[in-house]
């Protein structure tokens, strides 16, 4: 390999690294939080609660609804969605992998990497318990303090 195709080869896989925005974190975004059903009436009963920590998955309404921690995040832009790659663990020790394909339109989206075809949608009203999306919390504000000597 001549020296001018070696740097070339180098600075092209530099730039594809540099130009992918991928992000990992250990935390869901708050864009994700929420409780998620889809209209699909083969998912009647099912369920996506989506925390910061953790994942809780209802498969029905027998099953009892499994736990998960969030190990990891990696979020990867894809045109008008965003990819995360979500790896979790449950109680167990078991570890998934679930791909999830999110936009904010009509409210917010979800698609599975593996049933594109069914959209999942955040639930605020009386079917599911409300989106918990972290806010700020106010600092309360301090009592004045009683100046000695007053009364």
């Amino acid at each position: 390999m001549t020296r001018i195709s070696l740097s070339l080869t180098i600075l092209s896989l530099l730039l594809t690294t540099i130009g992918c925005e991928h992000k990992t974190t250990y935390l869901l975004p708050n864009d994700l939080v929420g409780f998620w059903t889809a209209d699909e009436p083969r998912y009647e009963g099912r369920f996506l609660e989506l925390y910061r920590a953790y994942v809780i998955i209802g498969t029905g309404s027998t099953e009892v609804p499994k736990v998960q921690g969030v190990n990891s995040v990696e979020a990867v832009p894809e045109g008008d969605h965003i990819a995360y790659h979500v790896l979790s663990t449950d109680l167990a020790g078991v570890q998934y992998k679930m791909t999830l394909f999110y936009t904010p339109a009509r409210g917010g989206e979800i698609r599975f990497k593996h049933m594109e075809n069914i959209t999942w949608k955040r639930q605020t009203d009386n079917n599911g318990p409300a989106a918990v999306v972290p806010q700020k919390t106010p600092s309360p504000t301090p009592q004045p303090k009683a100046r000695k000597g007053a009364g």
